[in-house]
């Protein structure tokens, strides 16, 4: 495990599979993350040169510093943002410790009747790219309505609702799906 989130499972002998032995938990496939694997369970992974075996538990808060496209989890314009990676299962917090030492950012993330997603503390510019199977009917940042197409979008092709803010402060998300 790489922290309670994640599981590398990587290669160390020659060929293209690997036993993987995931704890229990809903997990997703790190390139593939639209199926969901529940654990304890052991199998085998079969990935390409481009890929390897890193699993990503659901309720994960992952944060990224995204400043390329070629990961294909975001694009060069996500440089100088705080990409928050997000897979909502129930209710999961996280510490963000700014690596500028400017101080941290608390990370809250409920999923009930709608999907609440709070940051607190020293905020910076930031990218919220949250998994989720269906396009929100609503996104609303600290009371109010953001615009679809500039504030937010969703991609099917990859389960993702996005939103940008270029503000550094604080926000309270609340998304209606």
């Amino acid at each position: 495990l790489f922290g309670d989130d994640l599981l590398v499972a990587p290669f160390y002998a020659p060929g293209d599979q690997r036993e993987v032995t995931l704890p229990e938990g809903r997990w997703r496939y790190l390139f593939d993350d639209k199926e969901v694997i529940e654990g304890p369970k052991t199998f085998v992974k079969v990935a390409g040169l481009s890929e390897y075996p890193v699993f990503v538990r659901d309720g994960a808060i992952i944060p990224m510093n995204v400043s390329r496209a070629y990961t294909g989890i975001g694009d060069r314009d996500w440089e100088n943002y705080l990409t928050l990676n997000l897979y909502p299962h129930g209710k999961s917090n996280f510490t963000v410790h700014h690596t500028d030492k400017s101080g941290d950012l608390e990370v809250s993330v409920e999923e009930a009747q709608t999907l609440n997603v709070t940051l607190s503390g020293k905020g910076k510019p930031h990218i919220l790219r949250i998994y989720s199977e269906k396009k929100p009917t609503d996104v609303k940042c600290d009371g109010q309505a953001l615009a679809e197409g500039t504030a937010w979008t969703f991609k099917p092709e990859s389960n993702r609702i996005i939103i940008r803010s270029d503000s550094a402060t604080a926000r309270q998300y609340v998304i209606t799906r």
